[in-house]
């Protein structure tokens, strides 16, 4: 019986110590770094590091939605961030598109400025 019972501590202490050393593994890592958005044209835009990637392409894809022979990339270091849901971005001239949650109001911050600044005369939001 007293053998079970220190078999029974061992592995509820083993099981203890391998979740501690994978959790963080699995952990969102919020990062309060920025990044750099370029676009071909000039624009350009600060944004938070974890959403600059869905903002270069949501820029880029609204440029080819107007028809526009527009790249715009996030600058090296950029981390890919996994979505665990997603929200509805959508525009007054039609384009939608559904990205992360965690960088909506990133990409539509980055949307209506580049809008303004092209005087587009269009207004995005998520839903």
């Amino acid at each position: 019986m007293r053998v079970l019972f220190r078999l029974s501590i061992g592995a509820a202490l083993l099981a203890a110590a391998m979740v501690a050393n994978v959790a963080p593994a699995f952990a969102a890592t919020p990062s309060h770094d920025t990044i750099t958005v370029t676009c071909s044209n000039g624009f350009s835009r600060t944004v938070s590091a974890n959403a600059a990637r869905g903002v270069a392409t949501s820029l880029a894809q609204f440029n080819a939605h107007n028809h526009k022979n527009v790249t715009c990339s996030a600058a090296p270091g950029a981390p890919r961030v996994r979505g665990a849901s997603f929200v509805t971005v959508s525009c007054t001239n039609g384009f939608e598109r559904d990205v992360n949650a965690k960088a909506a109001n990133a990409i539509v911050n980055a949307l209506n400025a580049y809008s303004t600044r092209k005087n587009l005369g269009v207004t995005c939001s998520h839903v």
